[in-house]
């Protein structure tokens, strides 16, 4: 099921008219990431549309270049992401009005003078020309803010998203995406609500499908800040990218060495993660955290342990956690009860769902143990208080629906409740990488109704939005920790001190970030929580795939 972009609960509905728009389509196919990003447009509210055919937009022809033979056989590892990139057509060309494409003097696109004179006697807000060259003055003119250019590669499978081929090709950790437009205000190429996302260092085209998939969100946030009277989030755009021959020679030798460094450790090895406790009146220092005195707490054979959540109910000690199990592939919240020396006594189930379950936040309201535990597959948050804890727990509220959400956290701060969430915001099944992106919304109580933030989503760099733990205050100061997972999920913990935080407007500036080396033999730590005195932090090892069945 396609969550409906255009009416999502993610942002505040604009108020006052409808922003004018003139969509002018150069081309009837499209992948089908741009074939979305125009059909949620129709489903706007803060839109007024008027949809144009353009006869006679030069398209790009498809050769048998270097780099289109490449593109070929890559997009063989597209899997579960083929759809993002497919072909389909185009549907408002059906209910289009016919207008006519000329060359411009300028090498921009124009249309005759029955087509200009059609758009001029409109009141347009602006023009969206969607597989067309770059407007030129005479069409730009036409619109109030101007024109915005999707260019013609972008209506190909093969060349679409090819911009984003440099940081691709020096294998960086992340890179700059966003939705590219030609502006004829800013007389130059932008990215729409750019963002820093995770690079897929061995496949190009898995690396396209992953920054594509985010263009209809990123369409619609750039109309919707447009319509609220805001300027759009841009930056300057990428060059384009054009790799021959002999490049491409050079990709693939650095493509086979990515491969082998990434491959040839985890030979006859899986990815596991344990847990690590210890009892301390001072938590880690956001600014230089450094952790030690650390208890590491191995899960039984068949499992991991992951995501601690450190709980004091009637003077017993408890650490909450994902319980992954291998055979099942699918997580369970179980509850570790602690001994004086923060051995584990008794292990309780305290939540089984048919859907994965993980990230347990718990906290204290209206004299309740109150829990939100992250169920993505289920596409909802829900709101869970304790009968008898840890093992008997009902659903008070549902306070997100429809949406992959992850790592839901809240807090109260200045007699408001905050919830910090990062949502797939996206029409297609990525695989789960929802941690690129941190929406924010807030209520009068952790009932709701939870109301958007109006800044959403509030940050927009994978390496340091997706929550890491709950929220604590470290001297006065409102600590966020998030996962740094650039390089790879769940590699490192930031915190962030979070400097605003109001219904209108939100800030934070980063602090230290503990690296994954405080165990021996760890590639990751992407949780720390604390609670009276018990600090928790989790770690990513590799481990024998023996110990990945149950014994």
């Amino acid at each position: 099921m396609i969550p409906a972009l255009a009416a999502s609960p993610l942002y505040p509905t604009p108020q006052g008219s409808p922003l004018r728009v003139a969509v002018l389509l150069g081309g009837e196919f499209a992948p089908a990431w741009l074939c979305e990003a125009l059909n949620s447009l129709g489903d706007a509210v803060f839109l007024d549309l008027q949809w144009y055919q353009v006869i006679g937009v030069p398209g790009v022809r498809q050769g048998n270049s270097a780099y289109e033979r490449y593109q070929r056989f890559d997009m063989r590892l597209l899997a579960e992401l083929k759809p993002i990139l497919q072909m389909r057509a185009i549907r408002q060309i059906g209910h289009a009005e016919a207008l006519h494409f000329v060359a411009d003097e300028s090498a921009g696109s124009s249309l005759d003078a029955h087509g200009l004179a059609r758009l001029r006697e409109q009141p347009l807000d602006l023009i969206l020309l969607v597989g067309m060259p770059p407007a030129a003055v005479s069409l730009a003119a036409c619109a109030r803010l101007g024109a915005w250019t999707i260019p013609p590669e972008e209506l190909c499978a093969i060349h679409s998203g090819r911009w984003l081929m440099a940081d691709f090709m020096r294998g960086a950790e992340c890179t700059l995406g966003g939705l590219r437009v030609y502006s004829s205000q800013a007389k130059g190429w932008l990215l729409l609500e750019p963002g820093e996302s995770s690079v897929a260092q061995l496949s190009f085209a898995r690396h396209r499908a992953y920054q594509l998939q985010k263009g209809p969100a990123q369409l619609l946030r750039a109309l919707r800040r447009v319509a609220h009277g805001m300027t759009p989030r841009s930056r300057a755009g990428n060059a384009e990218t054009r790799p021959g021959v002999r490049t491409l020679f050079r990709l693939a030798l650095r493509l086979m060495a990515r491969a082998w460094s990434r491959h040839r450790p985890r030979l006859g090895r899986a990815e596991r993660w344990c847990i690590a406790v210890r009892e301390s009146d001072h938590g880690l220092d956001p600014d230089r955290p450094h952790a030690h005195g650390f208890l590491r707490i191995e899960a039984p054979k068949g499992q991991f342990w992951a995501d601690p959540m450190p709980w004091v109910e009637h003077g017993r000690r408890f650490v909450l956690v994902e319980s992954w199990d291998y055979a099942r592939q699918l997580g369970d919240l179980l509850a570790l009860e602690l001994d004086a020396q923060l051995q584990v006594r008794q292990v309780t189930t305290a939540l089984r769902e048919s859907y994965h379950l993980s990230f347990p936040m718990l906290f204290r309201w209206a004299e309740q143990t109150c829990m939100v535990a992250e169920s993505a597959q289920a596409k909802r948050v829900d709101l869970r208080v304790a009968q008898r804890f840890p093992d008997r727990w009902s659903n008070m509220a549902t306070l997100l629906h429809g949406w992959r959400v992850v790592d839901a956290t809240l807090t109260e701060h200045d007699g408001r409740w905050w919830m910090f969430a990062s949502v797939a915001e996206t029409p297609f099944d990525d695989g789960g990488r929802e941690w690129n992106e941190l929406f924010l919304f807030h209520a009068e109580s952790p009932l709701g109704p939870w109301q958007p933030h109006p800044g959403n989503p509030i940050c927009t760099d994978v390496r340091r939005s997706r929550s890491a733990g709950p929220l604590f205050f470290h001297h006065g100061r409102l600590i966020r920790p998030a996962q740094d997972c650039a390089a790879e999920y769940g590699r490192a913990v930031v915190f962030n001190e979070v400097t605003t935080l109001s219904t209108e407007h939100f800030a934070e500036r980063r602090l230290g970030t503990l690296e994954p080396d405080w165990l021996p033999g760890i590639a990751g730590c992407h949780t720390y929580a604390r609670h009276a005195r018990l600090d928790v932090l989790d770690a990513k090892y590799l481990a024998p795939r023996a110990d990945t069945r149950a014994t």
